[in-house]
């Protein structure tokens, strides 16, 4: 998804969704099981592949300003930036390496938002995020809770395996 201009037609003003999960094998027998630090492997033919998929550039999204749900899960993403900008309501990057969160500061239109296994520390340039309904911050370095008070709209918040100290952000919601 680097940038590469979208290929000539109406895909980049019909695009509205887009979900990629890690590499997906193909359609044959096979055998899937964990390596040593959570990473997917199949065997096909003998042969074992790292599921990991290579989507680490999202500089393309510029020629899809019409997307409303992103899924990128499962890749090598590190820089959120160039989703700066888009009106998605969906917005899921679980298991990637994010820990930079401010490029979703102005996304008043998430409703979803999934970021569980990346090194994220800090939530507070979500603070603005005043539509979130679902917040999934599971499985990353989170040690408060910062920002999330100004979430009013909050219905569902997941922690799993977050080392938090306190939760005193949680009696503060709006």
């Amino acid at each position: 998804l680097g940038d590469q201009p979208v290929p000539a037609g109406n895909l980049e003003k019909n695009l509205q969704n887009l979900v990629v999960y890690g590499n997906i094998p193909a359609p044959e027998s096979i055998s899937l099981s964990f390596g040593t630090y959570g990473e997917y492997y199949y065997e096909a033919n003998g042969k074992e592949i790292n599921l990991r998929g290579d989507i680490d550039d999202l500089s393309a999204f510029k020629y899809l300003p019409n997307l409303r749900v992103v899924e990128l899960v499962f890749q090598q993403i590190l820089d959120i930036s160039p989703l700066k900008g888009l009106n998605l309501t969906i917005l899921n990057l679980n298991d990637n390496n994010i820990e930079d969160l401010s490029p979703l500061a102005e996304m008043k239109t998430l409703r979803e938002l999934e970021l569980a296994y990346n090194p994220i520390s800090d939530i507070r340039s979500l603070k603005g995020l005043e539509q979130l309904k679902i917040l999934d911050l599971s499985n990353t370095q989170l040690t408060s809770l910062a920002g999330i008070e100004e979430m009013g709209q909050l219905g569902e918040l997941y922690l799993r395996s977050v080392p938090l100290k306190t939760l005193p952000e949680i009696n503060q919601l709006k």
